[in-house]
């Protein structure tokens, strides 16, 4: 459904659930009463056991809990809500991350770059320093853009994953790329 919705990064991550989950199960099914408080324990101890990072331990758990609260209990009505084994499951806690960030000097490093003007390469660099300047519109909605989307010195558009109208004062950088 994720992939034919278009929720293509949502679809991956479910791709990956299950391939962890078939793994952990060894390849046999599990019917939906084996769907329990104890099997996601175990789960959760499986993938700790496999090195998983607890970050990544969440956000698969987090993935099956929103399988099986939005699908299989409200769409599909196959699990009922009190049988949903997460009401009495403990998520992992997520642990804080660090995110290293470019500074301004490596930006303009990258910004003056002596590339070939039609090269891959350099297109890729135009279109990240033109994100920086446009707030960091994601590369989603980056890619998705068109000459239409430039009105009165502004970027319009709509966010694809949030659906938000989104209007950017392009900056002196930005217009150079657009030139």
């Amino acid at each position: 459904r994720k992939y034919e919705g278009k929720q293509i990064r949502t679809n991956e991550k479910y791709s990956v659930l299950l391939k962890k989950m078939k793994a952990f199960r060894k390849d046999k099914p599990l019917p939906i009463e084996e769907l329990t408080t104890s099997l996601l324990n175990e789960f959760q101890l499986y993938l700790q056991k496999e090195g998983c990072h607890q970050n990544y331990i969440h956000t698969n758990l987090n993935a099956l809990r929103t399988i099986i609260q939005k699908d299989a209990i409200e769409v599909d009505k196959i699990l009922s809500p009190e049988k949903n084994p997460f009401l009495y499951f403990t998520m992992p806690k997520i642990l804080p991350t660090y995110k290293e960030k470019l500074d301004i000097n490596e930006i303009l490093k990258i910004e003056n770059l002596d590339l070939d003007k039609g090269s891959f390469i350099n297109h890729v660099r135009n279109a990240f320093i033109f994100s920086l300047y446009n707030a960091g519109i994601r590369v989603g909605d980056l890619l998705q853009l068109k000459w239409g989307n430039i009105k009165d010195g502004r970027l319009e558009y709509n966010m694809g994953k949030t659906g938000k109208e989104r209007s950017i004062k392009i900056l002196p950088p930005a217009n150079k790329i657009l030139k």
